[in-house]
């Protein structure tokens, strides 16, 4: 993100921030391993990929730089195992990643009430929010027990962005469009109260989801598994990122950024089908 607001962050948060552990502790996994629906039919794979994704002016958003996710709120020990499942899962899916000796750009904050965070950093930090687009702002801004939001920028096919009001760029087609919607960092409320009973396999996971690919909870009756309805108010909650989830961002993470996004989610929803054949033993 833009130099200076990770610490900025930090001071907003800091008279709000949650005190103590968010969930029980257990011993970050190097891995990711899923499991999930073997067969996935074409018509749910379209549906999940419809209600998940998020983009900005017709285009997919990911990660263009090194991520580097920071945790505040927690404790230490917590926090790094949140940062490592995160890392775990963007090194997984093909997402950049940055090295250990990074500046944050994928922050999580355990706050006792993101509401009244939220509030705060529109009063007193509204800069956090340069950046975001209209659509997600808003979601944003509703109350609930997580609050997420990307920044994003717009850049040529190199990753140039624009120099003196101009960006270079080179003749779209049908598939792609001359620039790429880019995402520079992103940032998730948590409220402290809400994670409880919660792992920190299943948070980081969540977060991983949200950020790395800007994606939705889906509304109920989406019959695909995924960690995104995590804070659903459900007895059963899903146990990590879903083979399902897995493939959508291994799907994103490996289509062109500069594809137009009614394109990218039909190779998506295809690597989806295409993994579950895979794991079923299906040619």
């Amino acid at each position: 993100m833009r130099s200076g607001l990770v610490r900025f962050w930090l001071a907003a948060a800091a008279s709000v921030l949650a005190a103590g552990s968010a969930a029980a502790q257990q011993a970050p996994d190097d891995e990711v391993t899923v499991t999930g629906q073997r067969e996935i039919p074409p018509k749910v794979a379209q549906r999940y990929v419809a209600e998940i994704s998020a983009g900005v002016d017709g285009q997919l958003t990911r990660f263009r730089v090194p991520v580097c996710p920071t945790v505040i709120g927690i404790a230490d020990d917590y926090a790094r195992i949140i940062a490592k499942r995160i890392r775990a899962v963007a090194r997984d899916v093909g997402a950049p990643l940055a090295d250990a000796n990074c500046r944050g750009n994928l922050v999580v904050i355990f706050a006792k009430d993101g509401d009244a965070l939220i509030k705060q950093m529109r009063a007193k930090t509204p800069r956090i929010f340069e950046g975001v687009d209209d659509v997600d702002l808003k979601r944003a801004f509703r109350e609930g027990p997580v609050h997420a939001w990307n920044t994003t920028e717009i850049l040529n096919e190199d990753g140039q962005r624009p120099t003196g009001g101009t960006m270079t760029v080179k003749s779209a087609s049908i598939l792609y469009l001359p620039t790429q919607q880019a995402i520079s960092g992103s940032m998730i409320v948590l409220d402290h109260e809400a994670t409880l009973g919660k792992t920190l396999n299943q948070l980081g996971d969540y977060v991983a989801m949200r950020a790395l690919a800007g994606a939705l909870p889906p509304r109920k009756g989406v019959p695909a598994d995924t960690i995104l309805t995590l804070f659903d108010a459900t007895d059963t909650l899903p146990p990590q990122l879903s083979a399902v989830d897995r493939s959508y961002l291994r799907g994103l993470y490996h289509t062109s950024p500069m594809m137009k996004g009614r394109v990218a989610k039909g190779r998506i929803s295809r690597q989806i089908q295409n993994d579950a054949k895979e794991r079923a033993g299906v040619n």
